[in-house]
């Protein structure tokens, strides 16, 4: 095949993950992400492609340097590089190579750096020493340009009551979905347990997992020292640790400027394109809260976009904040959950630096593809609650037919979404249930009900026994009554 030579290609990536106790050794994220960027040139065999990049796009983390980009670009020494902030989304990565291999592609940029990192587990360990934090320091400055926009994600009916963190809303789903499937609760926990069991034994495997432990089912299910309950049935080994620090870079340019450089064939990965999506919608909108035709929308998109069905990928890799969004990814991707569903271990175990996982899953994915050559492989971007989206596949095949990628956001908006009912006073249908739990045990109890015309309902409760029998018996599917500021009055 003869090669496109505007065709774009990833040619270097990077990882880090800076376990280290010892608190001399402990540095901030923008030492991460250098570090990242410099091993992404190494692996591309060349330090000069650092002095090409001409655009540096750094992921929003838990800190707040202004243009993170710059501190980066001259650290590294790409004084060429524009820089860029891009906001926070557990998208937004895979968000980010579906715009940089456009850029590269139109002539826009010739060398695109992508990079996201973390530190917060060597922050809190010095605080809690009382030692002085290594910062880099930036007091002024902005990028050249923001990528993304700002959105909030709970509205004000939500945060009012109690509905305010993705864990509390990953576990209503799991409720929900577990009632669709016909699991009853302790089913339910099993299955959960089985499925991250599986994830963690990949992350045993991985050489930059920040967990690198396979642990049993039980270990997982059961409530004990270090896995206390955290939202029902969720304990903490089954969901998101976001106390890491990590990095991950990826450089991005065209076949013609990967053969200037040098960089070998068998570095090149190519992306085939995909699909995009961004239901802008709060979760209590949403048409339903078992299944994702967002979801359904992106996969299938994407996949028509590349040529390339389910039964035609070899990797996968799914976002894994939560088991619930895991199964609700892999109904959409039309995959069992008997295949692989990914190539890190997941966010539990390999680790999720909140809007940079996806940074470390496609850097993965790119190791794992050279590795079998014609292999495809898809990444699946999941920000928000199942509502901004991005699925990309890629090879070390270039796409015969170029990169095409599908934004599909105006047709999930077309889906339908529910209307909220604030004040609704009496009796609704329970939709989906779950108890949030402190580290003294439960401490609240959230559930969405729909009326009789279909509207949604949020409720709460922190009275003990509505919480002990919300985590007993399947109360999905059966009957609330609730106040008009919707204080649950009875369970039937």
């Amino acid at each position: 095949m003869t090669l496109d030579p505007a065709s774009p290609v990833i040619i270097g990536v990077g990882q880090v993950t800076n376990r280290q106790a010892a608190p001399e050794n402990i540095v901030d994220a923008i030492e991460l992400m250098v570090r990242a960027l410099e091993r992404a040139a190494d692996d591309a065999g060349t330090r000069d492609a650092l002095a090409c990049i001409d655009r540096l796009v750094v992921t929003q983390g838990q800190w707040r340097w202004p243009n993170p980009a710059a501190l980066v670009a001259d650290r590294v020494g790409a004084p060429r590089a524009s820089t860029v902030f891009a906001m926070a989304c557990g998208s937004t990565p895979q968000l980010l190579v579906h715009d940089a291999a456009r850029r590269v592609e139109r002539g826009d940029a010739q060398v695109v750096a992508l990079c996201g990192g973390e530190w917060v587990h060597g922050r809190a360990r010095l605080r809690a020493l009382g030692r002085p934090l290594p910062v880099t320091v930036q007091t002024v400055g902005r990028p050249d340009e923001h990528f993304g926009h700002n959105r909030e994600w709970e509205s004000e009916l939500e945060r009012s009551r109690g509905f305010g963190q993705p864990l509390d809303i990953y576990g209503l789903f799991e409720s929900a979905l577990r009632q669709r499937l016909g699991e009853d609760v302790e089913t339910n926990r099993q299955a959960c347990s089985d499925l991250m069991s599986g994830l963690s034994g990949v992350a045993a495997r991985h050489p930059y997992a920040w967990s690198p432990v396979r642990y049993a089912p039980a270990e997982i299910r059961d409530v004990g020292p270090g896995n206390r309950m955290v939202t029902f049935p969720y304990t903490k080994r089954m969901v998101s640790n976001w106390n890491v620090d990590m990095a991950s870079a990826l450089l991005i340019t065209t076949v013609a400027t990967a053969s200037r450089l040098g960089v070998p064939t068998d570095r090149w990965v190519f992306p085939l394109g995909g699909a995009d999506a961004d239901d802008a919608c709060f979760f209590s909108e949403l048409e339903r809260l078992d299944d994702s035709p967002a979801m359904r929308a992106t996969t299938s998109a994407a996949y028509a976009a590349t040529g390339h069905g389910p039964d035609d990928v070899d990797l996968f890799d799914l976002y894994s904040c939560f088991p619930s969004a895991i199964r609700i990814e892999a109904e959409a991707a039309g995959i069992g959950l008997d295949r692989p569903l990914t190539v890190t271990g997941g966010m539990p175990y390999f680790g999720g630096p909140m809007a940079n996982y996806m940074g470390h899953a496609i850097a993965t994915m790119v190791d794992e593809l050279r590795a079998r050559p014609g292999a495809v492989g898809c990444c699946v971007g999941n920000g928000g609650y199942l509502n901004k989206l991005s699925v990309g596949l890629y090879s070390t095949t270039p796409p015969p037919d170029g990169l095409r990628v599908a934004d599909v956001s105006d047709a999930v908006r077309d889906v339908g979404h529910r209307a909220v009912a604030a004040t609704h006073d009496g009796r609704a249908g329970i939709e989906a249930a779950t108890v949030l739990h402190g580290r003294d045990g439960p401490a609240r109890a959230i559930a969405t009900g729909l009326t009789d015309r279909g509207a949604r309902v949020l409720a709460w409760s922190t009275d003990d026994d509505v919480m002990a029998r919300l985590m007993t018996d399947e109360w999905v599917g059966g009957t609330i009554d609730i106040a008009a500021d919707g204080r649950i009055r009875s369970l039937r």
